[in-house]
């Protein structure tokens, strides 16, 4: 099995044109270490016009990944 603990402490940035398979590499991660996976999928999930949502989108984001501890957040 893989152990993420320290891992998932510090975090990891992957870098790299897209196909480079940084997405498949973080599944298999998460997969392994038998950790949620929680995906975000660019700027447009995340950000509002609207004062506060953005705030709100990334506070329940943390929130579902504390209550699923172990987890991946993929943004």
């Amino acid at each position: 099995t893989l152990n993420l603990v320290g891992v998932l402490h510090s975090g990891i940035l992957l870098y790299g044109p897209p196909g480079c398979s940084k997405t498949s590499l973080v599944r298999a991660m998460a997969n392994a270490s038998s950790a949620a996976f929680l995906s975000v999928s660019g700027a447009a999930a995340v950000l509002s016009s609207f004062v506060g949502d953005t705030e709100r989108t990334i506070r329940d984001l943390f929130a579902r990944a504390r209550a699923n501890v172990p987890c991946v957040i993929f943004m």
